[in-house]
């Protein structure tokens, strides 16, 4: 039955009946061996296809061919054994895939993936059925006209913006593995006809920007997909469109992932079990995707990188971290900054152990130059089930104090942070929620960088800290003018940027996702002599008596002044400009009657969760430094600036948190025991003195994290470096690359002096290595005395930045005068090593 490649010739075909569909149906057949799909419904609206069975089909089975195709019932059906035609999109096409055309041997280029299910307008009722195999059971690519003859009649009509009107109870299995993204339950990729010579393209892979945009009556909806199940897929779910719900989810035996979804989704009642006892191939035959299934690198789920506003409701949790590389929450470095747009709640596990799992929450390297989007990782766990504090939690980024929301103080606060940069794998600071909230936006100050090409995003450009903290404890970002991060100044602090070649001549901040009515304050220093300004603008924006396009900020006098204004003042004190930052994504181009004003914002909100809109870029706050350029960059001014943050609270206080001060206390000396007073007789004793305060251990290497470049230490060459794209934390580190022939590549420090009554050293730092021979990268200290001795530590061949450490017992040595320390790339060893914050002290650490 069917006919390869022919059109129309199919074994079942419904053909262009228009609401005739609704006498006709497709009932309890079975459909062996086809040669082309199994059955077909085109430009037919109101058929019935139920309780057929297919196997051993080539190209698309279940097949609604145009996008025309509406009200239709398939319902219970079963196919399986489909066979794609042509080249099939595996592992090497990356997720944007490639683009197929229509020839004399393939007829409909979406066959070169096909699947058990296929259609275009989802505005048909989908229930009960099941597929097995096939590049995906369900493949719902994107179409923005109708496909085929005919559709010159029906131009205007998109199939794209069409919602599910049922979807539910279906199930794939064993399907989804040619590609690394391959899903069983797949809304990607896009067909269309190629505007010059008319015939057909079509891209199985991420399809862009022409994503589907569900309307109803004119009002934006989501796709929604109930009761599915899916096991034995690379990924579950795949969707690469603006808008989508997935409520009751059982998912088994994933490959990669459980979902991988854009836009505002919400994902509810969902059940994971990573894997099942049912047995994988040890060497499994075909794709090199297929070839994955035994290593175990699975993640239960995996956030997106940017742009997405993600619920995750009622999630079960089972048996997902068997396998040393298998992750629960997966979040991306080296991408994109993200914003605020992850929350789940309602989390549980079957087994408790989970929990304690190193990778609990983990990371994936999406692109490994572009290092700035680490700083930013963050989610929100609203009732702490996640990560197992029982209490709402942001969870961010431990690679800087920036998401560290409390302050170590000798006073109390019932605010608790716990730093998880040893027990998970991605180093995260999980804190209370209280009355903290996310936020984000766009800091744009040199254009021509802020663009993800070369080395813009694998270049550290500045930091972003709180007010109050140390320099040193800034998150730092690259030329991706995205930050974000948690805040709540209401009352107390604010965020504070500064850019490593100063202050910049126009700041151009946009995009600012902040919730109606909260409080974002932002500081920026400027040089000497300058006199900045603060403008809201609006783009492409013609005046008029009822718009106003432009507005300057009223300067006032204070702090105070600009933290109460609804975000139309700015202060300057000669130092440091302070703005209050306010979302602008509820406007409709106009700033208002007479200044920058916020308006009703939309929320994508769902099971007691909300996020903000971030709006776009047409709505911007621009802040002009009013400053002589500088001669080597004229974005920038000329003149130092102050890189430390300004105080948050007044000088007879000690801030707790980022938005909280209390007036100083001094703790109370400590009291030896009250004893009675000795008989008159007796002369009084004599007043013992309070115990010594003991000065932090000195750190006896100098300059230990490249922070004054190569200071203090020596190269042996040029392949020993200082380098700023690959840190732990500040601005630098030391970096070494051997290669065949090099020789013995080595970082040496300064000969540096200890006491000579010290009995033990502990040598410390953070290292990071890649592809080296085991025992080639080593952590040396050599011990002068009157003989010269070394104690050793052997490096890993491959790790991610991780905490090494080694107490030597010099017991046995004669006075130690001096201590050289050096890490070396030995014999010829081919690979690359990194070190920071390195530390040598006395005693056991």
């Amino acid at each position: 039955m069917g006919q390869t490649n022919v059109v129309g010739r199919y074994p079942l075909h419904f053909h262009w009946m228009g609401t005739g569909g609704a006498a006709s149906y497709a009932h309890d057949n079975s459909i062996v061996e086809s040669y082309y799909r199994c059955v077909v419904v085109h430009a037919t609206h109101e058929a019935s296809v139920l309780r057929n069975v297919a196997f051993d089909v080539t190209g698309h089975c279940f097949y609604l061919e145009s996008g025309y195709e509406e009200n239709n019932t398939i319902g219970h059906n079963l196919a399986a054994f489909i066979h794609p035609i042509g080249r099939i999109m595996t592992q090497s096409n990356a997720q944007f895939g490639f683009d197929v055309w229509e020839r004399s041997n393939l007829s409909v280029p979406a066959d070169t993936t096909a699947s058990a299910f296929y259609f275009l307008n989802l505005y048909n009722t989908f229930v009960g059925n099941a597929a097995s195999g096939g590049w995906s059971g369900f493949a719902m690519p994107t179409a923005e006209e109708v496909i085929g003859a005919g559709r010159e009649h029906l131009a205007g009509f998109d199939p794209s913006l069409r919602p599910t009107k049922e979807f539910d109870g279906n199930t794939v299995h064993s399907s989804g593995y040619f590609w690394a993204l391959g899903s069983c339950f797949y809304l990607g990729g896009r067909l269309w006809h190629d505007e010059a010579s008319g015939l057909l393209v079509y891209n199985g892979g991420r399809n862009g920007n022409n994503r589907r945009k569900p309307e109803l009556g004119g009002e934006e909806v989501w796709n929604v997909v109930t009761n599915l199940k899916a096991s034995a897929c690379s990924v579950a779910v795949g969707d690469w469109n603006l808008r989508s719900e997935w409520i009751g989810v059982d998912v088994h035996d994933i490959r990669d992932r459980s979902m991988n979804a854009f836009g505002d989704v919400n994902f509810e009642r969902v059940t994971v079990k990573c894997r099942t006892s049912n047995p994988i191939s040890e060497y499994p035959d075909g794709t090199f995707t297929e070839k994955l299934w035994p290593r175990g690198k699975y993640q239960a789920f995996r956030a997106y990188d940017t742009g997405q506003r993600h619920f995750l409701t009622e999630w079960h949790m089972d048996n997902c971290t068997t396998h040393e590389e298998s992750s629960v929450w997966l979040l991306p470095w080296g991408s994109n900054v993200q914003q605020h747009q992850l929350i789940g709640q309602n989390v549980t596990y079957e087994q408790p152990s989970m929990l304690d799992a190193y990778r609990i929450v983990s990371y994936t390297d999406v692109n490994a130059h572009s290092i700035g989007s680490r700083y930013f990782n963050v989610f929100t766990d609203h009732d702490g089930t996640m990560v197992g504090r029982g209490t709402p939690t942001i969870v961010g980024s431990a690679f800087s104090h920036f998401y560290y929301l409390r302050k170590n103080t000798h006073i109390d606060s019932a605010l608790r942070c716990d730093n998880h940069s040893a027990d998970w794998y991605n180093p995260m600071w999980a804190c209370d929620k209280g009355t903290f909230q996310l936020a984000a936006f766009e800091a744009s100050v040199k254009e021509s960088r802020h663009v993800d090409t070369g080395d813009n995003f694998a270049t550290i450009s500045g930091s972003i800290n709180h007010w109050g903290y140390a320099a040193s404890e800034a998150a730092l970002f690259t030329w991706d003018p995205q930050v974000s991060g948690a805040f709540d100044h209401s009352s107390v602090g604010g965020w504070f940027m500064q850019w490593n070649a100063g202050a910049p001549v126009r700041i151009v901040i946009t995009r600012m996702q902040i919730e109606l009515g909260d409080t974002l304050m932002l500081a920026v220093a400027f040089p000497s002599g300058a006199s900045p300004t603060v403008t809201a603008e609006v783009v492409d924006c013609t005046p008029s008596d009822t718009k106003l396009c432009s507005l300057q900020l009223t300067e006032v006098g204070s702090i105070g002044e600009v933290r109460a204004a609804p975000g139309n003042a700015s202060y300057f004190d000669g130092v440091y400009l302070y703005v209050r930052l306010v979302s602008m994504a509820g406007q409709t181009r106009r700033l208002g009657d007479t200044y920058w004003e916020p308006q009703p914002l939309k929320y994508f909100a769902r099971a007691g969760l909300s996020i903000a809109e971030r709006g776009d870029s047409k709505y911007q706050l621009v802040i002009n430094a009013g400053c002589t350029p500088s001669a080597e960059d004229a974005d920038f001014c000329d003149g130092a600036v102050v890189v430390e943050p300004p105080p948050a609270c007044a000088t007879n206080e000690v801030q707790l948190a980022i938005n909280e001060c209390v007036v100083d206390v001094p703790s109370p000396p400590p009291h030896p025991p009250q004893t009675p007073p000795p008989p008159p007789s007796s002369p009084p004793p004599p007043l013992l003195p309070p115990p010594p305060v003991l000065p932090p251990p000195t750190n006896y290497i100098s300059n230990p994290g490249a922070e004054s470049y190569d200071v203090d230490w020596t190269p042996t060459s040029s392949a020993a470096s200082i380098v700023s794209d690959e840190t732990l934390a500040g601005a630098r580190a030391f970096h070494l690359a051997g290669t065949s022939g090099s020789g013995t590549v080595r970082w040496s420090s300064a000969s540096t002096s200890v006491p000579a009554d010290t009995t033990v050293l502990t040598l410390s730092g953070w290292i990071k290595t890649n592809q080296a021979a085991n025992g080639k990268f080593q952590m040396v200290a050599t011990l002068v005395d009157s003989d010269t001795k070394s104690r050793t530590i052997n490096l890993a061949a491959t790790q991610d930045w991780t905490y090494v450490s080694e107490t030597f017992d010099l017991s046995s040595f004669s006075p130690v005068s001096s201590v050289v320390v050096r890490f070396t790339i030995d014999d010829d060893a081919v690979g690359q090593l990194w070190a920071d914050n390195l530390s040598l002290r006395v005693g056991p650490v």
